[in-house]
């Protein structure tokens, strides 16, 4: 293993720790929204997360309409989408491709991060998306996780008021999808 390769998993461990970390803490966490031009903060999360595709030879694919802008917590949407675009890069296959395109509804905005990756069973979409579990896999090229990124997505995606699902097929790919509202308004807890 190299250098480079040994301080990637470091920070990767580390990554990981943060998350379990932070998921301890942001409970008090509220949102402070902003206005952003929503295909500008994807070009943003790609330009994060272009190494890791890069390394998988994944093209990251931005659809999102130049005219969509959300009214939203900006650090929260980044983290988000970071990990969803990681996701997705996790369970693709080198040479792939992964979209996000966004559709603004009356009431709110729809967002999706699309792979051609290995897809996900019908009973793990259930385990993915239930917080109390911790069922995770590892990646195409064996990349492991916590399942904490995808509860850190749904948590603040909830935050905003919105709702986040998965249509998928095995051996297809995978459609991640979350609203937020046109209109913010606080979640009361």
């Amino acid at each position: 293993m190299t250098q480079l390769e040994k301080g990637s998993k470091n920070a990767h461990e580390l990554l990981e720790d943060l998350l379990l970390w932070s998921r301890n803490q942001f409970q008090n966490v509220s949102v402070e929204p902003e206005r952003f031009k929503l295909s500008e903060i994807v070009d943003v999360v790609f330009r994060n997360v272009k190494a890791n595709s890069d390394k998988k030879e994944i093209d990251l694919i931005n659809e999102v309409p130049n005219n969509i802008t959300l009214h939203a917590d900006l650090n929260m949407m980044k983290t988000i989408l970071r990990n969803l675009i990681s996701n997705g890069i996790k369970f693709s296959y080198p040479g792939g491709h992964i979209f996000v395109d966004a559709v603004k509804r009356e009431e709110n905005v729809e967002i999706s991060v699309r792979d051609k990756g290995v897809g996900i069973e019908e009973a793990a979409i259930e385990k993915i998306l239930n917080k109390k579990s911790t069922f995770t896999t590892r990646g195409t090229s064996g990349e492991k996780g916590s399942g904490l990124g995808l509860d850190l997505c749904i948590d603040f995606v909830e935050k905003h008021g919105g709702k986040i699902w998965v249509e998928s097929t095995p051996g297809e790919g995978s459609i991640f999808t979350f609203t937020i509202p046109v209109k913010f308004a606080p979640k009361s807890s």
